[in-house]
């Protein structure tokens, strides 16, 4: 998740779940949260059929077989588990709702990694609270580190299983603010240092 749009975390999400598939050789599901038009499916060359708003739909009766049937594959291995691609198209789920689905998808999957996006709800924060491993993405500059002190500290700064990490995207060093200005700013530590690297990006 991250406070600001533009940070990289779909570009971080998409990647984190095809390394832990090629790292662990496990089943990886990646949910993308966002409310509508996500872009973890294009992040991913995918075109999604269904979205998570299908499963919610169905869930009165689904089984493995209904569930992995909403999902699209990736050549990595990875799972994708979209978006809606249009906004307004249907009401938004409950946080009960979502926990719901999180839930199933921890049941059929070893790992599951949400791209949380940059707006922040009741339904996220239910999900950042009960995650057990929680990433928040900033990029060195005043207006993501404004948002994100405001997001940590309605967050909580740990959930009881694990402390919020933040992960430094875009870093050049010597260009804005530095990793320890950011860690004073924040009164939190930066757990990951990203440097600013286009060619990477798009490889």
């Amino acid at each position: 998740f991250s406070a600001k749009g533009g940070t990289g975390v779909t570009t971080l999400a998409t990647n984190l779940a095809v390394a832990m598939r090629r790292l662990t050789q496990k089943e990886v599901l990646l949910m993308d949260l966002s409310p509508s038009m996500g872009t973890a499916a294009p992040a991913l060359g995918l075109v999604s059929r269904y979205t998570y708003l299908d499963v919610i739909q169905n869930f009165h009766r689904v089984d493995e077989d209904l569930f992995r049937s909403f999902l699209e594959h990736h050549d990595s291995g990875v799972y994708l588990l979209a978006s809606p691609s249009t906004a307004g198209e249907y009401p938004q789920p409950s946080a009960d709702e979502i926990h719901s689905l999180v839930r199933l998808c921890q049941k059929h999957f070893d790992y599951v990694v949400i791209d949380g996006g940059s707006t922040f709800s009741e339904r996220l924060a239910t999900i950042l609270q009960e995650s057990e491993d929680r990433l928040m993405v900033a990029t060195p500059e005043l207006p993501t580190l404004r948002n994100l002190k405001r997001a940590l500290d309605l967050l909580g700064r740990s959930n009881g299983k694990a402390p919020l990490r933040i992960v430094l995207n875009q870093y050049r060093d010597g260009v804005g603010l530095s990793s320890k200005d950011v860690e004073e700013g924040l009164g939190h530590p930066v757990t990951t240092v990203l440097e600013n690297n286009d060619l990477a990006v798009l490889e």
